[in-house]
């Protein structure tokens, strides 16, 4: 079996990856520093109940909402564009394996758009909000239930697809002679913690949202090791001093 940085295209891949995965992993971080430190304080602020927690961030501090959700749409982006790239690299030495990862990551199109749907619904509905009257002020909320609803389901979609490219990558990497072997299992990681709590969300309807940050820290852990393996000491170099035997 050759090595899958034989070839000049894999190496070009290979770099684009590594910065692609650091700039991921660096939005990610801002976008859970936004929402901790910026959404969640703002949303206390309000008399709304739980579940409005976004509507009332973003009445209270509306720009502070938006930048987080821009970030939010920046972070499906991200991963996106890093499924498609890691699929690429991947495709020529494991053909299907590698296209459901390219696909999987062009299906990440289903959070930008519920992230635009999050993005525009919640700031339009919170400037309805606040000069409404009581009665208008229930229907807005009732309105903005089904909203949430439509959004997140893009969102459940999204997750599904990513916990599972995340799996197929690293079913692949693992078998290709001359991919890090530790690099294969940090990127299962997540996907294998992501994967069942999105099959439990779309088949029972729980909300486990709450489940999110603690995977998104291991998906930031991921794409910086990515970044490091092929960055730091090359790409080339880097498959050969952690690669193993296919299995």
């Amino acid at each position: 079996m050759s090595s899958f940085v034989e070839a000049a295209e894999d190496r070009r891949w290979l770099g684009f990856l590594s910065r692609w995965s650091l700039a991921a992993g660096v939005v990610i971080l801002a976008l859970m520093i936004a929402f901790v430190a910026g959404v969640l304080p703002a949303a206390q602020g309000g008399d709304l109940p739980p579940r409005y927690m976004e509507l009332a961030a973003a009445i209270e501090s509306p720009a502070v909402y938006r930048l987080t959700i821009a970030l939010d749409v920046a972070t499906w982006l991200m991963l996106g564009g890093f499924f498609i790239a890691l699929g690429a690299v991947l495709h020529r030495h494991a053909p299907v394996r590698g296209g459901l990862v390219v696909a999987c990551g062009v299906g990440q199109v289903s959070g930008v758009i519920g992230g635009f749907m999050r993005l525009n619904g919640t700031t339009g509905t919170a400037e309805l909000y606040v000069g409404a009257d009581p009665s208008r002020q229930e229907a807005l909320l009732q309105a903005y239930s089904y909203l949430q609803s439509a959004f997140f389901s893009h969102f459940n979609a999204g997750t599904l697809l990513w916990g599972a490219a995340l799996l197929l990558a690293a079913s692949a990497a693992w078998s290709l002679e001359g991919f890090p072997r530790w690099l294969a299992v940090v990127v299962a990681i997540p996907g294998a913690v992501r994967l069942p709590v999105s099959v439990v969300e779309i088949s029972t309807g729980a909300d486990l949202g709450f489940a999110i940050l603690p995977q998104l820290l291991l998906l930031v852990a991921a794409f910086f090791c990515v970044a490091w393996t092929f960055r730091r000491r090359g790409a080339p170099h880097a498959v050969a001093e952690g690669s193993g035997a296919p299995g």
